[in-house]
C-alpha cells in the first residue's frame, strides 16, 4: 500500500509493505515524468491519495500504470482533516495506513468524467457569480 500527499511542486510518498512496515518514503516532482519514474514499473499496488486540484491527472496516470488509486475525500476524514502533527510526510503515512486497514475509512470519492465536469465548468462560466 502506497499513501501520496500531493502538493503542487513535489509529493510524498509512503509504502508500506504486507505486515504494515514502511519500507520506503520519498519524494517525487509533480509531473508525468515525476510519477512515471516512481510507479510505471513497480507491482500493481493501492494507492491512497487526496481528493484536490491535481488529484484528477494523478489518479488517471496512476491507473494507467495498473495501481488502483483511492481518491481520500479529506473533509471527511477526520484523521486527516482534525490531525494536529500534520505534514507532508505524516499525510502520506496516514493515508497509506488507511489503505491498508479498511478503503472505506478514507471516504472514497470518483472524479467526474472530463465531459462532465467541462460540462460543470461551463455553465459556472456563464453565471455571474
Amino acid at each position: 500500500m502506497i499513501g501520496i500527499d500531493l502538493g503542487d511542486k513535489h509529493a510524498c510518498y509512503a509504502c508500506l509493505n504486507e505486515e504494515g512496515k514502511f519500507i520506503e518514503e520519498g519524494t517525487l516532482a509533480m509531473t508525468p515524468a515525476g510519477l512515471r519514474k516512481h510507479f510505471a514499473k513497480i507491482p500493481q499496488s493501492r494507492i491512497a491519495i487526496e481528493a484536490g486540484e491535481q488529484s484528477r491527472w494523478i489518479a488517471k496516470s496512476l491507473g494507467a500504470f495498473g495501481h488502483k488509486v483511492i481518491v481520500a475525500n479529506p473533509k471527511q476524514v477526520q484523521l486527516i482533516s482534525a490531525n494536529y502533527s500534520r505534514n507532508d510526510s505524516n499525510d502520506a503515512k496516514l493515508l497509506a495506513r488507511l489503505a491498508r486497514v479498511d478503503a472505506s475509512l478514507l471516504s472514497p470519492l470518483q472524479h467526474r468524467s472530463e465531459k462532465k465536469q467541462t460540462t460543470l465548468l461551463s455553465i459556472r462560466a456563464g453565471r455571474n457569480w
